[in-house]
């Protein structure tokens, strides 16, 4: 049975069903669909169910089985009891299933692709999104090294460098994504690395507590996205950084950094010059330092900074 009070599961693969009903019902409708549904019996599937603010229903199931053709089953005789009880036409849009619960962002984003389908497929259906064959990723490169990068980044607590990775990443997604669905598919990946690494971090603390998936994934633009994750992002990177020692050599190095800054910004010597006089005579070792406290080397720091 369906349970709305507890995520409880049973099974090993998770997956996201959405259900639409096309009239518009009232809240109350909307409630009784939605008890209908959670009370419904579903062989080996248990699941949360809950109202979303556009009155769709959304699930989130479990099951061990893997075969789509014997869950949409199952959930094709669901369609047609609700269909009848209430008297509705109803479209409902099944996601791929997945390993983990950290992954169920994804199935949620093709749940809802697979529901938008109906424009092509009429009204009253269910449309799978494995049955779509779609690649999200057909004609880009998966900026795979960036998204390691950013993770590595929050778990040394390499703040400046993890913000500068974050926006290029989302320049990245803003240029290169050929559809909506791509877009969201990629913030959805990066979303839900930086969620298990956060997680990671978290279980290591009694005091650490990031926000949950959906928190981190209800988002209307990218910009919205890409502020939320920052600010969780530096919460992780001053966690991890005030469990760190600092020796006496890295404080030099950093204040050293700091005074680069502050002459990259303030004045127009060259760099060899600001270099020799913080007593470094390494050029090139000198910018891979600062490169990787700052996340940009100091020409690009003196072209964004300098007014």
């Amino acid at each position: 049975m369906l349970k709305r009070t507890s995520m409880e599961f049973c099974g090993g693969h998770y997956f996201v069903v959405i259900f639409h009903p096309h009239r518009a019902p009232s809240t109350s409708d909307t409630l009784e669909i939605t008890d209908f549904i959670s009370d419904y019996h579903l062989q080996d599937i248990t699941g949360y169910t809950a109202k979303l603010y556009d009155e769709n229903i959304v699930g989130i199931y479990s099951s061990p089985c893997t075969d789509m053709k014997k869950i949409k089953e199952q959930f094709s005789l669901l369609h047609q009891n609700v269909c009848a009880a209430f008297s509705i036409m109803l479209t409902v849009g099944i996601g791929c299933w997945k390993p983990d619960l950290l992954s169920v962002s994804s199935s949620f984003l093709e749940a809802s692709t697979a529901l938008d389908y109906h424009f092509i497929y009429g009204k009253n259906k269910l449309i799978s999104f494995y049955d779509l064959k779609l690649n999200p990723y057909a004609g880009i490169e998966y900026p795979q090294n960036q998204i390691d990068t950013l993770c590595l980044q929050i778990k040394s607590g390499q703040e400046k460098p993890m913000i500068h990775s974050l926006n290029v990443l989302f320049s990245y997604i803003r240029e290169n994504a050929n559809s909506m669905y791509t877009a969201k598919s990629l913030c959805y990946d990066v979303t839900n690395s930086i969620i298990k690494t956060l997680k990671d971090l978290e279980s290591s603390s009694d005091n650490l507590q990031f926000p949950d998936l959906l928190t981190l994934t209800a988002f209307e633009t990218i910009e919205e996205l890409e502020q939320t994750l920052q600010q969780f992002c530096q919460t992780a990177c001053s966690y991890v950084n005030a469990r760190k020692p600092m020796t006496l050599s890295d404080y030099i190095k950093l204040y050293k950094i700091e005074l680069a800054k502050k002459m990259l910004v303030e004045t127009n010597d060259p760099l060899d010059k600001i270099i020799q006089l913080l007593g470094y005579y390494d050029t090139s070792s000198f910018i891979r330092m600062f490169k990787k406290s700052e996340g940009m080397t100091p020409g690009e720091f003196r072209k964004t900074y300098q007014k």
